[in-house]
Order: C-alpha cells, then structure tokens, then sequence
C-alpha cells in the first residue's frame, strides 16, 4: 500500500492540474521563484483566485497543517469552556506533546492554544475524542467539513497529521482550509499569539506553549537568496507549521498588504528552506500584486427590512477588495456588485447579525462573495408586530375568502347544470330518511312493548310462585292441625280404656 501511493504522489507530482476558472490575470511564473517546496499556491484570500501554482492539486502529505482544519471543525462543534477529559488515547503520543496524562481536564481553549501554537500531537487526539467521541468519527467530520470548504482532492485520517497513507491534502485545498479558518476570530486570535499560559491541572503546573511559526515573531536573522533579513515577516497575520519525514516541512501562512489579504502554502519543503521558501513566495505576491478597494469597511450600503422591527441599514464587516497587478490599469469603475439579502430576519436581532451575500463581479464574471450584516441593533416594535401580524392576517382572509368565493362559484355552477336531479336525489334522500326515522319509531315501539311483555311475564310468574308457596303453607298447616287432632283423639281413647279398666277393678274388689 505504501509502495503504491508513493508511486501515485510521483506520479502526481510529474504533472500538474489545470488553474481554477476566475484567473483574470497573469500568475507568477515557477521559473520566477527558487522554491525547494515541492508543492506550493499562493491565492487571494478574499476571491481565491490562483497567485501562484506549483503542482497545487497533487497529492501530498500535509503534517501538522492538519491541525487547521481540526481546529476549525472543533470550534464549530464545542464551546471554548467546555472541559476535555484526557482519554488513554491521548496519552504518551509520539512527536510534539503536551505529555497529558490520562484524566486530566483542560478546557478546550487551553487545548486549541497548545495544538495551534506548539503543535501537540496528544492534544489534537484529545479533542478529536472529546469532540466527536473517538479519532475515526472525528475524521469523518473533518472529511465532511473539507468537502464543504471545496477541498476535495483530500482525505483525512488523524486530527494530528502523522502520517497515513489514507492521509492527504493537495496544496489547493490546504489554502482553502486556511481561508475558512482565518474567518473565524478565535483561531485567528489564538494563531496570531506569539505564547500563552495554560492553566494548571493535578497533574502539573501552568503549561507555556510558544508559537512555532518564527514568521510571526523571531526577530533573529536568515539568508534568503544572499540577502540577510529577520524571520519577523511584518505583513504576516498568523500561520501554521508541520513537520513529518513522509511530508518534509509544511507552512501555510495569511498575510496582508497593500490591501491585499493572501494565503500561502508550501508543502515537501526542507526544514532549512521551510521558511525561506514562505518569505519567497510572500515577496512575489507582493510585489506584483495589490488590493483594489471597492467598498471600505462598515460602508453603509443600502437597508433590508426586518419583520416586526422594520428597515435596518447593512453594512460590511471588512473591505471589498479585488486583486489587482501593479502598475495596470484596472479601475473601481470596472467592477460591479450586487445583494441579495434575506427574507427571514425578525426581530429582535442584534447588531452584526449576517443580512445576506454581496457579490462582486467584472465583467459580469462572479469575482468574490462577501457576507453583509446588520449595522444596528433592531428591537421588537409592538406596532410593526402589529402591522406585520395585520398585513400577514389580512393577507390570509382575503385568501380565505377568494378560496370561498371560487367554491360559491364551482357549487353555482353544478347545482345551474344539474338542478332536477338534485332536487330529485334530496326528496328521494328526504323519503329514505324519512322511512328510515318510520322504521326506527316502529321497532322502538316493538321493542317497548316486548319489554313491557316481559316485565308483565315476570309479575305473572313471581305473583304465581307466592300463590303457590301461599297453598303449599296451607296444605302443610292443614296436616299439622289433622296430626293434632288425632294425637288428642288418641289420648281421649287410651284415657277412656284406663277409666274402664278402673271401673272394672272397683268392681270386681267390691264383690
């Protein structure tokens, strides 16, 4: 596997893809700059359009530029004072680290300024499982916020950038990495910072992380092309190291000058040249290149009406710019822009709050796409809610009502082309109803008088069964009065015997 995709990347390496549509102007040549970087771009930051090209969409190894992009899918997913409970995995990470140990709790900005400023390896697979619960979900995030940026000539596997070979990014894609991340302020804040303290854990004291792009702050001395001059590059805004045997040394950088903002890459460069190669390419854009203001910041550009708020200006959070050579003739008067703004802002909305896209074009050609915002605050107004709620509940009834009108009109017209059978059907409607309610007042008169039948059966056998119990207790009193009267003739007779038998015995003792 490995054999095959270092055949793919030298291969890819051999040739380079065609320049993006939108260039409308001549690029810097690769025989202009002494580059060692293998692959290298240079795009306008604001429109990107193509600067500078060496072998910009080939395959290669991006390193710890990798981070960029898991700095910026971690910020869109957690909250900076969220607490990231270090995991086994974390632990004991091979290059850069933080030398976490398992359990430790750190927040996640404190995690972003030691991935971003030192470039810790342990720190990257931390979030990654704090954010996304392991490294392989979170890769399907990152793969799933390129695709989003337009990087799709990459492929990512780590939070880290160690080498994979499933690992990739072209130089292209890296430079549109960066254009998203640099447009969120917090990584902007935390790759501009030279070092900051972490706060203390259990297990240590304060952790300092220093910047390692010495673009941005050594002020110590190098040799660029026989010229002697400091690391500082003045124009620089922040940027990203990495550094891995498969990738060599990898740089993006942001810069601004002239007002013009760019985004530099260069990839599979020397670490003697890492540097150099960046103030190279910086220079040449430079100098040849500036920024053609055609709106300033906070320019106040039209309104856009607010539901139940009313109308509120727009504006510009940054300048509108348009890259454009030095020494040519390109002019505000040539270019054009145009707003599309958003039918669902309600109120109450806070100032700042995104209004819509502005579009800048020459030659009818799209040249950038800039957001525009709100300028003020806009409070809920009870009487715009109420003519808002009176326009949308007026809007609704005439509605309603057009809705009734057309079905009067439908039912007038069936009931003109078919009146008889209509009358027809409700008289033989009325006739079934009406033997139907005949039916039912008949079999609710039957069914009283089977009930009234039954209840009178009831009386008849109940008053039946006491007369029978009456006879049954005069038959059983007769007997007992009859076995009564023949007990006492009984005794009559046995006391008549005995008087006999007395009188016999007087007798018979006289004679």
């Amino acid at each position: 596997m490995k054999r095959l995709h270092a055949i793919l990347l030298t291969v890819m390496l051999m040739v380079s893809l065609a320049v993006p549509a939108g260039t409308a102007y001549a690029q810097i040549g690769m025989d202009e700059l002494n580059l060692s970087a293998t692959g290298a771009v240079a795009i306008d930051a604001n429109t990107t359009e193509v600067l500078y090209d060496k072998n910009m969409n080939t395959s290669m190894h991006p390193a710890s530029t990798t981070k960029v992009l898991t700095a910026l899918v971690v910020l869109e997913n957690m909250n900076l004072d969220d607490v990231v409970t270090v995991g086994p995995d974390a632990v004991g990470i091979e290059g850069s680290s933080l030398e976490l140990k398992e359990g430790e709790q750190i927040t996640v900005i404190d995690m972003l300024y030691g991935l971003l400023l030192k470039s810790t390896n342990d720190a990257a697979i931390a979030l990654a499982d704090a954010c996304a619960g392991s490294v392989e979900e979170f890769a399907k995030m990152m793969n799933e916020k390129a695709k989003e940026i337009g990087a799709v000539n990459s492929n990512f596997v780590t939070p880290n950038g160690l080498t994979d070979d499933l690992h990739y990014t072209t130089p292209y894609d890296l430079a549109l990495i960066m254009k998203a991340a640099v447009n969120n302020p917090t990584f902007l804040e935390i790759m501009s910072t030279k070092e900051y303290v972490m706060a203390p854990t259990w297990y240590t004291e304060a952790r300092l992380v220093e910047n390692s792009n010495r673009l941005l702050w050594d002020d110590s001395e190098l040799e660029v092309d026989g010229e002697t001059r400091p690391y500082k590059y003045d124009y620089l805004i922040c940027g990203k190291t990495g550094y891995t045997m498969a990738a060599g040394s990898c740089l993006v950088e942001y810069a601004s000058k002239d007002n013009l903002d760019v985004i530099t890459v260069t990839m599979h460069s020397t670490q003697e040249e890492q540097f150099p190669d960046a103030i190279r390419l910086l220079d040449a854009v430079f100098d040849k290149y500036e920024g053609l203001r055609i709106l300033k910041e906070g320019t106040l550009i039209d309104k856009v009406y607010v539901k139940n708020g009313g109308k509120v200006d727009y504006t510009v959070n940054k300048p509108v710019v348009a890259c454009v050579e030095k020494g040519g003739k390109a002019s505000i008067e040539d270019y054009a822009w145009t707003v599309k703004t958003k039918d669902d802002l309600v109120a109450p909305l806070p100032a700042g709050t995104e209004a819509g896209t502005l579009t800048l074009t020459k030659n009818a050609e799209e040249v950038a796409t800039y957001p525009v915002y709100t300028a003020d605050e806009v409070k809920e107004s009870g009487f715009r809610k109420l003519v808002d709620s009176f326009k949308e509940s007026l809007l609704s009834k005439l509605f309603f009502v057009l809705l009734l009108f057309l079905a009067a009109v439908v039912v007038a017209g069936i009931l003109m082309m078919r009146p008889s059978k209509k009358r027809a059907v409700k008289r033989k409607q009325k006739r079934s109803d009406n033997s139907q309610q005949q039916e039912a007042r008949i079999a609710k008169r039957a069914a009283d008088r089977e009930v009234r039948r039954a209840r009178a059966a009831r009386a008849a056998e109940e008053k039946a069964a006491q007369q029978s119990a009456e006879v049954e207790e005069q038959v059983r009193a007769e007997e007992r009065r009859k076995r009564a009267e023949a007990r006492r003739a009984l005794a009559e007779k046995r006391r008549a015997r005995a008087a006999r038998a007395a009188e016999k015995k007087d007798s018979r003792d006289e004679k």
